[in-house]
């Protein structure tokens, strides 16, 4: 009886939760820091010496779990490739306290945790108190401006007066990534091939979704032709004559085995007298899995899997014929989605 009152108000305690109301310029601050890679670079050339050798420095931003919070850490770069983790941050909002809070932990065990305010319509400032492991105390100030382009940083120490120095300052860049669709060959542990290919679209995932779920949608980036029955166990039939009529030669049959609405649809073709002769009987080991991600309200990742192909050659030179038919059509769907 304990267990199932302990169970219940756990359950009640997380309800209740939910209520918190997160203040709209903290909102806008994380969609700043987590849009697009949620990757941030600086150059760290003025202050590179030889106990800290790092070219630049990157920030790496991503929602928590229930978009309550982010999660962040910092690295130094050497040579263009991440070298070493320095500091892990989660910025989350105090319901109690009614305060944005920052906790900021290092690989040694430092840990700083403060209140984080607007402290005018674009500055954003953190004071953390740190504590070591040894039981040493110290006190920072941070102060930042956001947009989708640009995040200042400047950084302050606070000296034996109680005065706040001003230390560093650092113009952060986003990391952009490919706006094309790119494609990658791997190999899985049984030996067969897979194909991923993916591409970001500057529009929202609801719109991604729906131009390839809606027929009238579909018809505007993939054939000009098609009947959709979009259900678990149900198909796509499609054909890029637009003077034919389903079931016509060269008519696609594709079945959708399941999908996760925004999230995810799993498919299988059937092949008809366009593939080569050398897939007849294995169309049953290949799928397609779509995966839709929302990076922000106003873009998205899609990716597409290609998986079960055999590690052959005919099947190598197939996948280059895949690569450029699927690169083309994920180009015409970006451009369709962001113009429209």
């Amino acid at each position: 009886m304990k267990k199932i009152i302990t169970i219940i108000l756990i359950i009640s305690a997380y309800f209740n939760c939910q209520a918190q109301e997160i203040p709209e310029w903290l909102k806008k601050e994380w969609n700043y820091l987590t849009n697009g890679t949620g990757t941030w670079t600086t150059s760290n050339t003025e202050y590179k010496s030889t106990s800290e050798p790092f070219e630049k420095y990157g920030l790496e931003w991503k929602y928590g779990l229930g978009n309550t919070s982010i999660v962040g850490k910092l690295y130094g770069i050497i040579e263009g490739k991440e070298n070493v983790n320095i500091w892990q941050f989660r910025l989350y909002w105090d319901g109690v306290e009614n305060k944005g809070k920052t906790l900021q932990i290092g690989t040694d065990g430092t840990y700083g945790i403060g209140d984080m305010i607007l402290i005018n319509d674009s500055i954003v400032q953190s004071i953390l108190i740190f504590h070591t492991l040894n039981g040493q105390a110290f006190k920072t100030k941070h102060e930042s401006i956001t947009n989708f382009l640009h995040h200042k940083t400047t950084s302050f120490n606070f000296d034996k007066k109680d005065k706040w120095v001003k230390n560093r300052t650092y113009i952060w860049q986003p990391v952009v990534e490919k706006q094309t669709a790119s494609s990658q060959i791997d190999t899985l542990p049984s030996g067969e091939l897979t194909l991923t290919q993916s591409i970001i679209i500057n529009t929202s995932v609801d719109k991604v979704w729906k131009s390839y779920t809606e027929p009238e949608e579909w018809k505007k980036w993939v054939t000009p032709v098609v009947e959709m029955d979009f259900k678990i166990n149900g198909t796509i039939k499609s054909h890029y004559d637009s003077t034919a009529t389903i079931g016509d030669k060269g008519t696609m049959v594709t079945h959708i085995l399941n999908y996760i609405p925004y999230q995810q649809i799993t498919m299988q073709a059937e092949l008809n007298e366009n593939f080569p002769e050398f897939m007849v009987g294995e169309e049953k080991n290949l799928y397609s899995i779509v995966e839709f991600e929302k990076l922000n309200e106003n873009q998205t990742k899609l990716t597409i899997y290609g998986i079960g192909y055999k590690n052959e050659q005919q099947w190598r030179d197939l996948l280059k014929f895949f690569i450029q038919g699927n690169e083309m059509t994920m180009n015409k769907l970006k451009k369709y989605l962001e113009q429209s």
